[in-house]
């Protein structure tokens, strides 16, 4: 028994190497299992994961890998899968916590007005887009909020300006009218970032 080992070993030693230098060249790994005999010899599980079979006479060598190749083809596309829809619930996550927030103001007589509430409170969250939609129902205005570097176009009643920014900082900024001393005047309001 010793002879036929001495005989064998050599042999698989060099089918190890060959293995080894194919799954480098491929991306594959191997596995060490132990044999009937007690020594350990490098087996190909394949890239399904399963110990490939002893070959034995009529085995068809290239059935063998292509069923691995298949299974290995499944569980990446369902890996792929798993992964956009991953992807796919992050982004519609990430869209419903950063809404884009549309107020619809009128400006007149020195003040703002909004569902008819005077200088109204606007509240959004950090992160969120801001969309003002001004309109002057009396005289020359506009909208504006330093902080964010936000302003409407200044127009005259009857017109509306729109602007649209992300209220990237937390705190409460103070909007207002630029149009001479409307500020002064009271023509401003409270924008709440939480």
């Amino acid at each position: 028994m010793n002879a036929s080992m001495n005989k064998i070993l050599p042999l698989l030693l060099l089918a190890a190497v060959v293995f080894v230098s194919g799954c480098t060249q491929t991306g594959q790994t191997s596995t060490t299992t132990t044999d009937t005999t007690g020594s350990n010899a490098p087996s190909d599980t394949g890239t399904a994961g399963q110990e490939a079979a002893p070959e034995t006479e009529g085995t068809n060598d290239n059935m063998m890998g292509d069923n691995m190749d298949m299974g290995h083809d499944v569980g990446s596309e369902a890996h792929d899968a798993m992964m956009d829809e991953a992807q796919d619930t992050q982004e519609t996550q990430t869209e419903a916590q950063t809404a884009t927030k549309v107020f619809k103001l009128t400006g007149q007589s020195l003040r703002f007005f909004m569902d008819g509430q005077e200088s109204p409170e606007l509240r959004v969250k950090q992160g969120d887009t801001v969309r003002i939609e001004f309109t002057s129902t009396g005289g020359f205005h506009d909208w504006t909020v330093d902080e964010f570097n936000a302003a409407t176009d200044r127009v005259n009643t009857g017109a509306t300006a729109t602007v649209e920014f992300v209220a990237g900082e937390k705190g409460t900024f103070e909007y207002y009218c630029s149009v001479g001393n409307h500020r002064a005047g009271g023509m401003k309001g409270n924008l709440v970032v939480e």
